[in-house]
């Protein structure tokens, strides 16, 4: 090899190198500092889950002639109340707003809303998104957010009702939600989008979102969609000691009374309490 080719492939591997540390910083956080677990209905395909003020806990539970939106002591992970859905329906994202509990369906384009006292039915909306499903669904005390499955948050505003909305259980006839706006997720490291966004959790300017079949929960800017962090959650319930019956993580809930979010999965047997501010940082390329 000349002296030229030498000099030539010593820049290339010093650029190469100097890429790898820029792309490279720490923006990924392993979370394995559980402050506590809570007993979990380990039959629930936990879809969607969001706190109260008052410390109360909703859960919504997928999967069609199963699903069921419950209620549940956040102490003891018992099932306060339940309501089972129509068999032909598969519950998905749950959010909680001015004591309205909306609940996303997968395929039915259907929005239903519910008192969060009782779960008595109020009414159902029809929405759209960039591929036909409802997902994940979160609020910042203004307007839903709304994943698909895709890279796409469909933002809407919060429907009016009335108590002639009650009557409709079908939805056939439903009135469309109001859509604002859509934007798309993207990482700035990688340059892509991140597609697969799954249940989602509105805290402080940012959405906290787990990618369906990885342990890895990203958060984004809630208004542009460029993601911040990425947390590593693999060795919160290892894959290598699961259940056989237990799915993926999923389940993302902000708790307001500690400042702490509460994480389960798909027939999972435990909620787990973790505090996001102590956790270990590893780079980015290594998640």
């Amino acid at each position: 090899m000349s002296g030229f080719a030498s000099i030539r492939m010593w820049v290339i591997g010093w650029i190469a190198g100097l890429m790898l540390f820029t792309y490279s910083f720490p923006v990924g956080e392993v979370i394995n500092k559980v402050v506590t677990t809570i007993p979990h209905d380990d039959k629930c395909f936990t879809q969607g889950l969001v706190h109260d003020e008052e410390g109360n806990l909703y859960e919504s539970c997928g999967l069609y002639g199963k699903s069921s939106l419950r209620i549940v002591d956040r102490s003891t992970g018992r099932v306060k109340h339940k309501i089972l859905l129509p068999r032909d329906i598969f519950a998905e994202g749950l959010t909680l707003h001015n004591n309205v509990l909306y609940l996303l369906t997968w395929k039915n384009k259907k929005m239903f809303m519910y008192s969060k006292t009782d779960l008595a039915y109020l009414g159902v909306r029809k929405f759209e998104t960039s591929t036909g499903e409802g997902w994940g669904l979160t609020t910042d005390g203004h307007v839903m957010f709304a994943s698909d499955g895709s890279e796409t948050i469909s933002v809407y505003k919060f429907p009016t009702l009335s108590s002639a909305d009650a009557a409709d259980t079908i939805g056939d006839q439903a009135a469309p939600v109001e859509e604002l706006n859509r934007y798309k997720v993207y990482d700035p490291i990688t340059g892509r989008h991140l597609t697969l966004v799954n249940e989602l959790e509105y805290h402080n300017g940012f959405i906290y979102a787990n990618i369906w079949y990885k342990d890895v929960i990203i958060r984004f800017n809630a208004t542009t969609g460029r993601v911040q962090e990425r947390y590593d959650a693999a060795k919160i319930y290892p894959k290598s000691g699961r259940n056989p019956s237990a799915d993926c993580l999923n389940g993302i809930a902000y708790d307001p009374k500690d400042d702490t979010m509460l994480l389960t999965g798909k027939r999972w047997p435990k909620y787990y309490k973790v505090n996001f501010t102590e956790m270990d940082v590893r780079r980015q390329m290594e998640l």
